[in-house]
């Protein structure tokens, strides 16, 4: 005698078991598309057509935040991914674990550690070479939990790395800020807003790149260093969307503000409304022109001396990293290992989703050692601790004129007075 019964063919009539530890343990602070994403990939275990691409579609939801699914749970210890290609960071299998097993038979995870950690999404020499490309685009080494943060934007946040280093030479290039925070802040702001591709980046400062320019040579031409307030800022994109002003017929009613005691928004707004509706606007547009062609001509001399002071320090900072690679061929190896041991301590620090503190402590004070030796290289030989760095003529916006906090910084108005003294 055997017992039997028929399978039941459509998984719609099918049950799907969760473990009450899921539900009670990882559920109630897991974000609600987590949630789904782990439940629909419980029920179509075993289903050799399941895909990341047919969850997303099902849910309603961006393949990428499915992936950002896995990552969370992974971090968790709720699944296990097993790549096929370890450089392949996008296919792998999910393996669901039993968390019964987990709380009493520990002992069994740790195999599952050893292979988590064959499994990375990058080899060490390839996020070796990140961190250098990184520190190229930058002009300075690494600094503080910089290497870990940026591990887990590859493995728990599951970012290419061509994505990060394209934030980098974003804050780099167009906002002129080298600092990890700030890429940081940069890059966490994109990914609330759903941009995780170098595509996706290009398709989105494409559009908004344009306003705020054009929101930015407003508040110049009007005097300010600031950001435009909300309000202010749907004024200003009104004028381009709305009225189809260009941008010389805008520059020219911001002009008209020069016989005003407390030029405003609200004031260039009430110029181009009437020029729009006829009011004066032969009148207007010649009485502006000229004083704001000075004002205009001014700031971009200023910002030409910016880019100026970032490309002759940037030149300086490299030829004194080759002066004292030749001088001194110890601190170039001692680079090298510093960069080794962040490689490392990323690694410890995020081995199998679970951190390694002991590891990582170990690695950090080896890391310390290891700067401590080339900061004394440097002393015996006479050079100052950041004569490899990049020297800035203000360290306060380090040569951008805008500070971190998004507002003019002070030597930006020395700057002008001193280029409009000489007009």
């Amino acid at each position: 005698m055997n017992f039997f019964r028929r399978k039941v063919r459509d998984v719609y009539l099918e049950n799907t078991s969760v473990e009450n530890m899921f539900l009670i343990d990882y559920m109630p602070d897991a974000e609600e598309d987590f949630v789904k994403v782990y439940l629909t990939g419980l029920m179509s275990a075993g289903d050799e057509n399941a895909s990341n691409s047919r969850i997303a579609s099902h849910l309603n939801m961006e393949e990428e935040r499915v992936l950002q699914a896995w990552n969370h749970w992974e971090k968790c210890g709720v699944i296990r991914k097993h790549y096929e290609d370890p450089s392949d960071r996008f296919h792998y299998a999910v393996e669901f674990l039993s968390l019964k097993e987990q709380l009493y038979a520990p002992e069994l995870q740790e195999t599952d550690r050893g292979e988590a950690a064959r499994n990375p999404v990058l080899r060490d020499a390839d996020l070796r070479d990140l961190y250098l490309k990184i520190e190229s685009v930058t002009g300075r080494m690494l600094e503080g939990k910089e290497p870990e943060t940026i591990l887990s934007w590859l493995e728990e946040d599951g970012l290419p790395p061509d994505f990060i280093i394209y934030v980098y030479q974003f804050c780099v290039e167009r906002r002129k800020q080298a600092g990890f925070r700030y890429a940081a802040a940069v890059l966490r702001d994109w990914i609330e807003r759903g941009i995780q591709s170098v595509e996706a980046a290009e398709k989105l400062l494409n559009e908004t790149e344009q306003n705020r320019v054009n929101r930015r040579r407003v508040m110049q031409a009007l005097g300010f260093r600031r950001n435009p307030t909300e309000d202010e800022a749907e004024k200003i994109d009104s004028w381009f969307e709305e009225l189809d002003c260009s941008m010389e017929t805008v520059l020219k009613a911001c002009g008209k503000t020069s016989g005003i005691s407390n030029p405003n928004i609200n004031y260039v707004d009430k110029v181009l409304r009437g020029w729009n509706s006829g009011e004066d606007r032969n009148g207007s547009q010649a009485g502006g022109a000229g004083a704001q062609h000075t004002g205009a001509g001014a700031v971009q001399l200023v910002m030409r001396s910016y880019d100026e002071a970032r490309k002759r320090h940037r030149a300086e900072m490299e030829e004194h990293i080759r002066e004292v690679y030749q001088r001194i061929p110890r601190v170039k190896e001692l680079d090298d290992l510093i960069r080794d041991a962040n490689v490392k301590r990323g690694r410890a620090a995020f081995r199998g989703g679970r951190v390694d503190k002991k590891e990582a402590d170990r690695l950090r004070q080896t890391l310390d050692h290891l700067l401590d030796e080339k900061k004394q290289l440097l002393e015996q030989a006479g050079y100052p601790e950041d004569y490899m760095e990049m020297q800035y003529d203000c360290k306060v916006c380090e040569d951008s004129g805008t500070t971190r906090d998004g507002v003019r910084c002070a030597c930006f108005a020395e700057k002008l007075q001193a280029v409009t003294g000489r007009q």
